[in-house]
This record gives structure tokens, sequence and C-alpha cells, in this order.
């Protein structure tokens, strides 16, 4: 909870900014290609009287403000938000609508989960109503007017230094560098037809994880063969990632 006379210091630059600044892409013409979305958990009723000064919280639809007694603090994001924002509003605010169109394109698409523990991230991201869920519902929505391509989905975490199939846990998989990019041999990968068989699938591998690893969802749409033979584009790939939970910072 803040303080209504928060102040907002003069200068308040968000992290897109700085990078865009380094890739040389700053300016009104630049069309950046990522944006960062806090999303603030609302803290419990009981949570609320053990802890009536709640130092972090909303302060603007634009900014996280940090109270402070010395020196008030605002940092900028693209969008702010807390957790009583509709599933289906934050899936827009991520950019799902444009991910799935970049991938539909023939382009690669990420979202990324990052978050303490006990903040919703991993129920926001891979949840009945989450960003995993509405991510297929929309692209398999779309997809039937693809007739040359064809979505698979994977499941895999990063444990330490381990990589584990989610779907096959005893499953050797292997990292290789390809012309594109790097590629996980081995991982299973099983057609995507309908959105709720992919819910399903989630809630399966999500069992299957292990404490402190990261999930790494993809979807990859692979163009069919061309008539006559002709060699098909390139797969374009859709990720979501929910990182492994940092632990709450202690006073």
């Amino acid at each position: 909870r803040l303080a209504p006379g928060l102040a907002r210091p003069r200068a308040v630059r968000s992290t897109r900014c700085v990078v865009e600044e380094a890739r040389g892409t700053s300016g009104p013409m630049a069309s950046p290609p990522w944006s960062s979305v806090c999303r603030l958990r609302r803290p419990s009723a009981g949570l609320e009287e053990a802890h009536p000064a709640i130092v972090v919280g909303l302060d603007g639809p634009g900014a996280i403000g940090v109270q402070s007694l010395l020196r008030p603090r605002s940092f900028a994001v693209d969008h702010a938000v807390d957790s009583t924002l509709p599933p289906e509003q934050l899936f827009e605010l991520l950019g799902g609508g444009e991910a799935v169109a970049a991938v539909l394109r023939g382009e690669d698409a990420l979202i990324v989960g990052y978050g303490q523990t006990g903040t919703g991230k991993t129920q926001a991201m891979l949840g009945e109503r989450g960003i995993a869920s509405l991510l297929c519902e929309r692209l398999l929505g779309q997809l039937v007017m693809v007739t040359r391509a064809v979505a698979t989905i994977s499941f895999c975490e990063l444990h330490g230094e381990r990589l584990r199939d989610l779907l096959a846990p005893d499953a050797q998989l292997a990292v290789i560098e390809v012309a594109d990019g790097i590629r996980v041999e081995g991982l299973t990968r099983l057609a995507c037809r309908e959105a709720a068989l992919v819910r399903k699938l989630v809630l399966a591998a999500q069992a299957r994880r292990q404490l402190g690893s990261h999930f790494i969802v993809t979807i990859q749409l692979e163009p069919r063969p061309a008539a006559g033979g002709a060699a098909a584009s390139r797969a374009a790939r859709l990720l979501l990632m929910d990182l492994a939970s940092s632990p709450p910072s202690r006073p």
C-alpha cells in the first residue's frame, strides 16, 4: 500500500528504452519487439493485518512504486496491473494476440514469466485459464485458415544443468546447434488439435515438474511440404517459459 503522496522521480526510464538505445533502435519510428508487464498479487487479509505497511504497489498504469521514508521511487514498465485483472485482459497486455499472429507469419515469439514464490506466477501462466491455455485457443482457432501447417506441443524442464522431457521423463535429450539457433533432439512432440487436450497436457507435465526448475512449453507450427515436393518454409515456434521462482527477500 503506497502513501497517497508518493512522488515519481523526474526521469523515469523503462528497461525497454535502455535496451532499445543499446541496440540503436530508439526513436519515434522504432517498433519494439517486446514489452514488460508487472503483475502484483494482492496480499491476503491475514497478511495485510500482520504487515500493514505494504511498501510496493501500483503507481499508475505503467509504473511500480516503492515506498521509502528517505527516497520514494517509481519504476516504469509497459503495463502495471494487480491480480484482479481478468486472464483475458492479461493475455492481451502480454501481447498474446501479437505472438500468435507472429507465429502464423512464420516468426518466433516468446512469453516469459518470472517472480517470487507465492506471487501467482505459475497460476497465471499455466492455470485453467492461464496464458498457455489462451495461447492455444487463439492459435488453434486461427490455424484452420492455415491449411498447410500443423501445430505440435512439447514440454521440458531445465533443472540445474539437466534437461528433462516432461511427457517422457526417461527420454535421452541432446541440445544441438542448427542454422537458425538450437534444437532439443529426442523431445516428445504431440499434435495440437483441441484446446481442451492441451490443457490436460499442461497439467500432466506440470505435475512432473521438479521444485526449482524452469518450465518450457514450445508450440511449433510446422509447414507441410508444398505441392510438387517443394521445400517447406521453416517451422515457427511459440515459447512459453515459467522460470524458477526466486525466494522472497528477508528483512
